[in-house]
């Protein structure tokens, strides 16, 4: 038999701990981190710490369904006097249950050890209370298994991380992988190497490289450029690794997700030998909240996520968070933390040269995973409100979906067409005709075929397209009567109000008014978002003149109705969807012809100029 650390008791000190405490332990009392150790903390006198939190409970309920584990057990290390109080953690469908199965008391003027069997359970999740007599200190604590040595599988992680220009993020982690897991001499630090492509060429290579990581020069070729060039760093690595950890380099991530990701993959049962691990993202801005873990397609060509947001400080949540089933057709995980076995790359190639947007959906599309999910495995992220980008949010969506779907699910074209056409109506009825162009030369790149993004540079169409982008600026520069002092409520603007069933078919019939004289049009402007697919009918319709502001009411555009735009673009869509009609089997057979060569590593090869 083998003893496996599950995952360690995280303290780690900083600004996550210091405003978010109740990720780590629950108590009226503060929690003091030990600057120098993320798993050692002095905990006050006469107060309760509850350890049943996001980071700090096991999952005992996954670990039974995705490893060999089936009893598990908390060493703590605790010097001081009180009570240790252990639990099991389940839920109904009105509250969260918590039953305590073990107390132990202790006072020790130095560091002792306890170490607790929790009974058999089919609870969710184990946690554990401190209640302190005097000063406590906690150190290297940790939930354990034994599992026998059969059931071990080796592991060697590569981390792929993709960056450009974005030295504020990416440094900071490769010397976090570096301090806290590469320099440790262990059996993790041993079996784990960090590939940083670095698609601005604007690091320091030789400063960087060493002990483990290695920087790679790269052209600038998106985020599925980059993380191409990190599997096929990874494939021919001195030792070829059993998996590769696909990573955002704008994240904070805790090395613990890292030691938390091994040990899941160590002792995984035989079903899920090909499984791919999703890390969660939280808001980092929010870090208590999850935003998403793992997403899917829907049968109406929308994305979606499998869980909604949850407030990891609130332990119902953190139980809903392990009980939620991930296993869905078209399921995918965010390439901010996805980790995929080798044999899996192997089998089904590498990414499509998409450049940015829909590269992890249609890997998760074509590969189908069992997918791995599991609290405690996370990244932070920026929230993706505020971001919206016409020329990533619209054209790059638009052309790499339909190019996505086209390989791997041709019967989603058929709805998913009906969206497009949907978005081209949004568009013009918010005056956006700029982000209407866009959705159509997306239309028609796709329709170029396969041989479009094998040879034209992705790089230089971002360039192209960000032209179209809306031009937001200071609400007091746009030189409007009443814009200056308009009373924006960003809660108020994305919400229709509610029309009458003429109003509807009157919209509907003039396209919000395109089709009606200024006669009978209103003065004045109405407020709208300039990003997203929010269509405030009530507020806009009528109005000749819109304006459209950022998610802060800081920035915004002017939007005047153009009656000649209009009619061109209509014109444009309907040439379009002609086209559409008569080339789709013929352009569908050939990205399917296409997709071996494009996502195979000769291609990407030549096209990276390895």
């Amino acid at each position: 038999m083998q003893k496996v650390k599950l995952s360690n008791i995280l303290l780690e000190s900083g600004p996550k701990m210091d405003f978010h405490p109740d990720l780590y332990a629950r108590s009226a009392s503060p929690i003091i981190p030990d600057k120098d150790s993320s798993f050692a903390a002095q905990l006050m006198p006469y107060a309760k710490y509850d350890f049943g939190t996001y980071f700090n409970t096991c999952s005992c309920a996954k670990y039974k369904k995705y490893t060999y584990a089936e009893n598990f057990f908390l060493h703590l290390e605790l010097k001081g006097s009180g009570e240790v109080r252990f639990e099991t953690v389940s839920r109904t469908s009105l509250s969260t249950v918590r039953t305590m199965v073990g107390r132990v008391e202790f006072e020790n003027e130095e560091f002792d050890v306890i170490e607790f069997e929790f009974p058999e359970t089919s609870d969710i999740l184990l946690a554990f209370e401190i209640v302190t007599y005097g000063t406590c200190h906690i150190k290297n604590s940790y939930y354990f298994t034994h599992v026998a040595d059969e059931e071990v599988s080796p592991v060697r992680l590569s981390v792929a991380m993709t960056t450009f220009n974005n030295e504020k993020f990416v440094i900071p982690n490769i010397q976090l992988f570096k301090r806290e897991l590469l320099s440790l001499g262990d059996e993790i630090a041993r079996s784990l190497t960090v590939h940083v492509v670095d698609n601005g060429r604007s690091l320091d290579v030789e400063g960087l490289s060493g002990g483990g990581v290695f920087i790679h020069p790269n052209p600038n070729v998106g985020g599925s450029g980059g993380f191409a060039r990190g599997m096929i760093e990874s494939i021919h690595q001195k030792v070829k690794p059993t998996h590769v950890l696909l990573m955002d380099d704008d994240v904070s991530v805790s090395p613990e997700s890292i030691r938390r990701t091994y040990a899941l993959l160590s002792i995984r049962r035989e079903a899920y030998i090909d499984a791919f691990v999703s890390g969660a993202m939280l808001k980092l801005e929010k870090p208590n909240m999850q935003f998403e873990d793992v997403a899917y397609v829907r049968e109406d060509a929308l994305y979606d996520r499998i869980k909604p947001d949850l407030d990891m400080e609130d332990i119902s949540d953190v139980v809903l968070n392990e009980t939620i089933d991930v296993e869905k057709r078209n399921a995918y995980c965010a390439w901010w933390y996805c980790c995929i076995p080798m044999n899996v790359i192997e089998e089904n190639g590498l990414p499509l040269p998409l450049f940015v947007r829909c590269d992890d959906v249609e890997y998760g599309m074509r590969c189908q995973p069992t997918i791995m999910a599991m609290g405690g495995i996370c990244v932070w992220h920026s929230a993706f409100g505020g971001r919206f980008k016409a020329s990533i949010d619209l054209y790059q969506y638009t052309r790499n979906f339909m190019i996505a779907t086209a390989s791997v699910d041709p019967a989603l074209q058929n709805i998913f067409i009906k969206r497009f056409w949907d978005n081209i109506q949004l568009e013009l009825k918010k005056f956006n005709y700029d982000s209407a162009d866009l959705l159509l030369d997306a239309f028609e790149d796709y329709l170029r075929g396969p041989k479009f993004i094998e040879e034209v540079s992705g790089e230089d169409t971002v360039k192209r397209n960000s032209t179209k982008n809306e031009k937001l600026i200071p609400l007091s520069k746009i030189g409007f009567p009443g814009v200056s002092d308009a009373a924006i409520s960003l809660g108020e603007i994305a919400e229709d109000g509610g029309r009458t069933i003429l109003e509807r078919l009157v919209d509907y019939a003039t396209f919000n008014g395109h089709r009606l004289p200024n006669v009978m049009l209103k003065d004045g402007f109405a407020v709208v978002p300039a990003g997203g697919f929010s269509y405030p009918a009530k507020r806009m319709r009528m109005h000749r003149v819109l304006l459209a502001v950022d998610s802060d009411g800081k920035l915004g555009s002017l939007r005047t109705m153009d009656r000649t735009r209009f009619r061109q673009i209509m014109k444009r869509y309907k040439r379009c969807l002609g086209a559409y009609r008569s080339k789709r089997d013929a352009v569908i057979a050939e990205y399917a012809a296409a997709a071996k060569h494009l996502r195979s590593e000769g291609f990407w090869k030549r096209y990276l100029g390895m």
